[in-house]
């Protein structure tokens, strides 16, 4: 009888680890970095027909103009060839994260590099009594959430579901990012046969 009893709660034992595993869904580093040691989340090649260098650079140029409302202090750097961009998108359970945007131009095509930059600065809050100390600049990185490349979590969204909550904004941080390189080469796409005219 006991050895009966025994059996039966090691099989439950298992059916209850396979229920919880089948709860759980897992977020793996190399999904959100195309290169990880260097904080490379997405890379990409835009292409496009019989557009000059000094063009495309304009059309982007245009493009963050309108993307950007103060697009002058996002633009952290420019030279013939290249313009470089760091802004703050989307927030990681409290923390919200640049992104350090390089933009490579040749003839007909645009090489878009996005790199996760670090935590925006958080300033110290009160919430009730308890004092939240603050989060000083680029001192998380998306990749400190990862336990061994990957973060275990119950999607089920709950105060407590802290990992649920790491995921789903680092997963919402490679969309915005992917949506932003959409964007450029969009707009560039869109604006190809505009020309501006000096006799207007």
């Amino acid at each position: 009888m006991k050895t009966t009893l025994s059996i039966l709660l090691i099989a439950l034992s298992f059916c209850t680890n396979e229920v919880k595993a089948a709860e759980k869904d897992t977020l793996y580093l190399q999904s959100i970095f195309q290169n990880s040691s260097t904080n490379l989340v997405s890379e990409r090649i835009l292409k496009f027909d019989s557009i000059k260098l000094v063009d495309l650079m304009t059309k982007f140029e245009n493009w963050g103009g309108q993307n950007f409302v103060n697009y002058n202090e996002v633009k952290t750097g420019k030279t013939n060839e290249q313009i470089t961009l760091t802004y703050i998108t989307s927030t990681v359970v409290i923390v919200k994260f640049h992104v350090n945007l390089v933009i490579e131009f040749k003839d007909n095509k645009v090489r878009v590099r996005a790199y996760d930059y670090g935590n925006a600065f958080k300033p110290a809050e009160y919430i009730g009594v308890t004092l939240i100390p603050s989060v000083p600049s680029k001192s998380i990185y998306l990749k400190n959430y990862f336990e061994d490349s990957m973060i275990i979590y119950n999607p089920k969204p709950s105060n407590f579901n802290y990992k649920q909550k790491w995921a789903t904004g680092i997963i919402q941080y490679k969309l915005d990012i992917e949506d932003t390189i959409n964007s450029i080469e969009t707009y560039i796409k869109s604006n190809l046969n505009i020309e501006t005219k000096s006799d207007w």
